[in-house]
């Protein structure tokens, strides 16, 4: 812990100081997991099953909310939690989570270049209590770092072949028919329960099909996805462990509709998942299963810059 708090002081003092001081009063994120904008956090899924004949109900819930409530130039700090409940799946899975993250981005000035270089590190820590104990411990500390490397261009991070204001057919004469955007991000995660340090290297691939033409019907890109990612871990340490350490591919498809109000969004739609492989942070042990879920994605916003 005082290793962790100790980072989190050197990446907050090694910013230059800035003349004023953002305060996000509100912005409220509902999303799947605490990921950043650029790690591209899916919406909340939702399923459940009702049978009678007192039969029990059948859940699958991925929700987390998150809110940013302050900003220093490049440094962003927000408060989050997660809770994740699967009981229509071969092992099930119950974790609630409560915690904290700071992002800063480096080497972040545009300019007058079209393309830049540029680096987020996200440090976060978090409080887990695993209500399967066959899952892993009932509690533990979680800490994260990761570095997410990209390249910056004028409009979107991470983004390829997407239109833009400026060229709203994208890069290529196949824009039209076919976009996709992606990140990349790697680091160290620590488990304090079980004294677990692992490696993670994460790559994410969304495609965005007919976007272009479909935008002339409904007046917005990205309705219908098809999302990929693959990650990879392994246990650094001799620690015996309840939870199962391993490489994770998930994919999934979705149709969804963006509504806007103010600087607010909310995004809601249906599709299909698939996953296979455990992931620790969150006590998921090594399975497959796919599931037709519906999904939301809510974005509030409210700012107010306070100067010192």
């Amino acid at each position: 812990m005082k290793t962790f708090l100790a980072l989190l002081f050197f990446v907050a003092t090694s910013l230059e100081a800035a003349a004023q001081l953002e305060l996000k009063l509100l912005e409220f994120k509902l999303s799947d997991s605490f990921e950043d904008e650029n790690k591209k956090a899916e919406p909340a899924r939702f399923v459940a099953t009702i049978p009678g004949g007192g039969n029990r109900t059948e859940f699958l819930i991925d929700l987390a909310g998150s809110l940013e409530f302050m900003r220093y130039k490049s440094l962003r700090v927000s408060t989050f939690g997660e809770w994740h409940r699967k009981t229509m799946i071969p092992i099930e899975q119950h974790v609630q989570q409560l915690g904290f993250g700071v992002r800063a981005t480096l080497w972040n000035e545009l300019g007058n270049c079209k393309s830049c270089f540029a680096v987020d590190v996200d440090i976060a820590g978090r409080y887990s209590h695993n209500l399967i104990l066959s899952n892993g411990p009932s509690e533990t500390g979680i800490y994260t770092a990761y570095v997410t490397p990209y390249w910056l261009n004028k409009w979107k991070r991470g983004d390829f072949l997407r239109p833009t204001a400026t060229n709203p057919e994208g890069t290529r004469p196949f824009a039209k028919v076919m976009q996709f955007s992606y990140v990349v991000f790697g680091g160290l995660e620590y488990m304090s329960g079980e004294q677990i340090l692992m490696p993670n290297l994460t790559a994410r691939a969304e495609i965005y099909p007919l976007s272009a033409i479909i935008q002339q019907l409904t007046g917005q890109y990205g309705n219908l996805v098809a999302r990929f990612s693959y990650t990879l871990r392994e246990n650094l340490t001799d620690e015996v462990t309840e939870l199962d350490i391993g490489n994770l591919f998930t994919y999934g498809v979705r149709a969804q509709h963006k509504f806007s109000w103010q600087k607010s969004e909310l995004t809601f739609g249906a599709g299909y998942d698939y996953s296979r492989g455990p992931d620790p942070i969150r006590a998921l042990k090594t399975q497959a299963f796919g599931t037709f879920v519906i999904k939301v994605k809510l974005i509030l916003r409210a700012t107010r810059t306070f100067s010192p």
